[in-house]
């Protein structure tokens, strides 16, 4: 449990130094914590929503976003994967042409 405190806690400090000049970007954090809400008020068992998985796709969502966002060898990394799944959607789309 301290553990998680401390993530949070350093989560926090990097959103405020990194907004500091720029307060408007909050606002997709903002959108994301209103789904959040509006998705456990509306489910018919709000009780059995595992927080765990929540958890852990809003971090992942976070680390991919920095890492594409922030270096330059993770936007390359995507950028490349992303024209080597264009391609292989062509390669499909041409076959069922084909057939």
């Amino acid at each position: 449990m301290a553990l998680h405190a401390v993530v949070v806690g350093i989560f926090a400090i990097f959103i405020a130094v990194d907004t500091a000049n720029d307060r408007v970007r909050l606002f997709s954090a903002l959108g994301i914590v209103i789904m959040i809400i509006f998705g456990a008020a509306i489910s018919k068992h709000p009780g059995r929503i595992v927080w765990r998985h929540v958890t852990w796709g809003i971090a992942l969502q976070i680390i991919f976003g920095l890492l594409i966002l922030r270096t330059d060898a993770g936007s390359s990394i995507f950028e490349c994967f992303g024209s080597k799944v264009i391609k292989i959607k062509i390669i499909d789309h041409l076959f069922k042409i084909m057939q």
